[in-house]
């Protein structure tokens, strides 16, 4: 597998890049969280990490401002007249 990816990683010019199975399960990780496609405790268990801790390492490579993104976009009241589906009462 590692060979396979060196190989990808030469055909797409990222050789002078670390590129290693592990490399791309961080990056596949990080995407993840930051595209709020899968949580963290569930990401967690997809990767079969047997503590929680382990996973929340690939909040550290996230930057104040991603994290901040992350954590206010799904708050109601950081959303307040953004909905396209307005409630009328």
């Amino acid at each position: 597998m590692y060979k396979v990816i060196k190989q990808a990683g030469k055909r797409a010019g990222i050789e002078d890049k670390r590129v290693s199975p592990h490399t791309f399960r961080h990056f596949y990780s990080v995407q993840s969280l930051l595209s709020r496609k899968i949580d963290l405790h569930s990401l967690s268990l997809l990767l079969g990490h047997s503590d929680i801790s382990t996973t929340q390492r690939y909040l550290s490579s996230m930057n104040n401002q991603q994290l901040l993104d992350k954590a206010t976009s799904p708050s109601p009241l950081m959303n307040i007249g953004k909905s396209k589906n307005k409630i009328l009462m």
